[in-house]
């Protein structure tokens, strides 16, 4: 009797020990998957094979690339005209992790409608506004802001970028589907 209590007493302590494997966050590695996605994309950019993706070199920071890919729907109507800095422009947006997962939108659903609400908001005040001033209206595009473009992202820590409400982790490349529907005021 007194050898099985040890025995047992020993298996409790092997199986008390024993350390559960830890299941990954939707978050780990972050700044090196931003970072390989970053990396992927200028590959695709530089083999030319999505004729649909380009660059911005902006003028804040030229030694990044902002790249966008042009997804307006074929029809539709583009005017030649295009935003300043200082315009207040109307737009439609939705703002995504590299993941997929959507931290905000103005719209629902796969293209806004008559329903949704487009954003009024000067070309200053979002962190999309180096694209804005190269998009003419009526033009949609998928936007992608490596982290190290965004003002308010210093990589370390949480952050809301420019025109949010919306806290991201560092290091975040930021996506975004952009649609300029109007220059309200020039």
């Amino acid at each position: 009797m007194k050898k099985s209590l040890w025995i047992l007493l020993v298996l409790c302590l092997f199986f008390a020990s024993c350390e559960e494997t830890k299941e990954s966050g939707k978050f780990d590695n972050w700044h090196a998957r931003n970072e390989g996605f970053i990396d992927s994309l200028r590959t695709v950019f530089e083999n030319k094979t999505d004729p649909r993706l380009d660059t911005i070199r902006p003028l804040t920071n030229p030694g990044i690339m902002v790249y966008y890919k042009d997804i307006t729907p074929e029809g539709d109507d583009i005017k030649n005209e295009i935003p300043l800095y200082t315009s207040s422009v109307s737009v439609f947006f939705r703002g995504s992790y590299i993941t997929g997962e959507i931290f905000e939108e103005n719209f629902k659903g796969k293209d806004p409608t008559s329903f949704d609400s487009p954003l009024t908001k000067t070309v200053s005040e979002v962190v999309w506004f180096e694209a804005l001033q190269h998009m003419k209206v009526g033009q949609r595009w998928l936007i992608y802001i490596p982290w190290q473009m965004q003002p308010n992202n210093t990589g370390k820590s949480d952050y809301i970028p420019a025109g949010s409400s919306v806290k991201v982790p560092g290091y975040t490349t930021l996506v975004y589907d952009l649609q300029l529907l109007s220059i309200v005021e020039k």
